[in-house]
């Protein structure tokens, strides 16, 4: 709801400095104009993405706006099934948690969480990984490994939705905010830039000329000897 409230505030916030500011409300309603950009950022959505993506992240709508399960009353009840079982290892050795493992539904450890029992993903994953510790085939570090290489494929496969969406709305932001200019104003900015070309060109050309001028009354360095120079051939 929190969210819902921060949209609402936002809209109204933004409509009604607009409003106050002297603007008319309905410049800013072009149904035709949000029709090509919505349509198009969907059907690219729907062409960029596989149908289980697809269905994911329309799924997770509902849970962006109202909020999801994990809360700090989900991870309390994962923490707490994970003391139980291995203090039960612990106590009664790794066999005696097999039947929680094989049969998490009757177990009467999972039964205190039906939280975790209603998500069948936490619940394999917790029951895969205690199998292999009670099976003991597997080091330490091998194990260790093996954990964190599952735990970064699935968090990468459940970021797969929220990751195709943001592509999307990146893809919007440039459509809408770097469209191209008219051609009239290509043609305007050119003429402008022209204009200040040949402005900076005739400056260059009158400060450098106003530098070599020198005196009016001042003959040119070399002149003498260069006509000295001819006479003298010419007497050869």
């Amino acid at each position: 709801m929190l969210k819902i409230g921060g949209f609402v505030v936002v809209i109204g916030a933004v409509l009604g400095g607009f409003l106050l500011s002297g603007g008319n409300i309905a410049a800013l309603w072009h149904p035709f104009e949000i029709l090509i950009i919505g349509g198009a950022a969907f059907g690219a959505f729907l062409v960029a993405n596989s149908g289980a993506v697809v269905k994911k992240a329309m799924s997770a709508g509902p849970a962006i706006l109202f909020g999801h399960r994990f809360n700090k009353a989900f991870y309390l009840d994962v923490l707490g099934v994970l003391y139980e079982v291995l203090n039960k290892s612990r106590r009664e050795g790794m066999m005696a948690i097999e039947v929680d493992v094989e049969s998490p539904a009757e177990s009467p450890i999972f039964s205190k969480y039906p939280a975790i029992l209603k998500d069948t993903h936490m619940t394999e994953f917790i029951c895969d990984y205690l199998r292999i510790m009670s099976s003991g085939n597997m080091a330490p570090h091998e194990l260790e490994a093996l954990f964190d290489v599952e735990i970064s494929a699935l968090s990468e496969e459940l970021q797969e939705p929220s990751h195709a969406v943001t592509r999307v709305a990146d893809t919007d932001d440039e459509r809408v905010f770097r469209r191209p200019l008219p051609d009239r104003q290509h043609r305007q900015i050119d003429e402008a830039v022209q204009r200040r070309i040949v402005i900076d060109e005739a400056g260059h050309l009158a400060s450098g000329r106003l530098g070599d001028g020198g005196d009016d009354g001042a003959m040119p360095a070399g002149t003498d000897d260069d006509d000295g120079g001819r006479h003298s051939l010419r007497r050869r």
